[in-house]
């Protein structure tokens, strides 16, 4: 045998490649926090009342711009809509400090999650006349805002609007997990009609508990296996 042979270089022996296992690991780590950042936006729309132009108040097949003063007291409203709470008990129903009802009611939208920015609020008003007959006080997660019902249309005139959320309304709506709007109508005289209110705009979905739970035992899975790759 050639004595080169004796000495000549053995074979390498393949080891653990640990630096790539830990950079697959934190990939996987990260991937898995990203998931809870990366909330899925879905869009939203919540109807409170039911677009039907006032109801039998307005007695047309269609929504025209503007229609002869019903009665006071003209209750146009769908038996769904008389016995709702969140405010849709208000709509289609012609009247002057809401009599029968309420001078003061609250329109209430629940958040399935976080209410992005953008925002906006769309609904149809009839007979608004705030200058004549002084403007309604609205609250926003109790903060008055104004802008909202304060107009001066004409005693039959029809419109819808659309009013976008400041951050400041979507930031307490957030905390507090709804959104709620206090129509107070006891320093006006005047007589309206609503239609409907309907918050759109984007939430960010929050996650159950379960679903934290899962991914926290996804994240002490890898690690387990990670350590039990370097043991062997």
């Amino acid at each position: 045998m050639a004595i080169a042979s004796l000495f000549s270089s053995p074979s390498p022996i393949s080891l653990p490649n640990t630096t790539s296992m830990t950079t697959r690991k934190y990939a996987l780590i990260a991937t898995v926090l990203a998931g809870l950042t990366a909330l899925p936006s879905v869009a939203s729309a919540q109807l409170i009342g039911d677009k039907d132009c006032f109801g039998t108040i307005n007695g047309s097949a269609v929504c025209p711009t503007s229609f002869g003063i019903p009665a006071l007291g003209s209750d146009g409203r769908s038996g769904a809509e008389a016995a709702a709470t969140n405010g849709a008990q208000q709509t289609d129903f012609y009247s002057a400090n809401f009599s029968p009802l309420p001078s003061a009611f609250d329109l209430k939208w629940m958040l399935p999650g976080t209410l992005a920015a953008g925002a906006s609020i769309e609904y149809r008003t009839y007979g608004l006349q705030a200058t004549e007959f002084s403007p309604f006080v609205t609250t926003f997660n109790g903060v008055v805002e104004t802008g909202f019902l304060d107009f001066q249309d004409g005693a039959t005139s029809v419109n819808m609007r659309t009013m976008f959320l400041s951050a400041g309304m979507i930031s307490r709506a957030n905390l507090a997990g709804s959104l709620t709007i206090n129509i107070d109508r006891s320093m006006s005289t005047d007589a309206v009609a609503f239609d409907y209110f309907e918050l759109k705009g984007a939430t960010t979905v929050t996650p159950e508990p379960g679903t934290y739970m899962l991914m926290a035992a996804g994240l002490l899975g890898l690690g387990v296996a990670a350590r039990r790759r370097r043991k062997a």
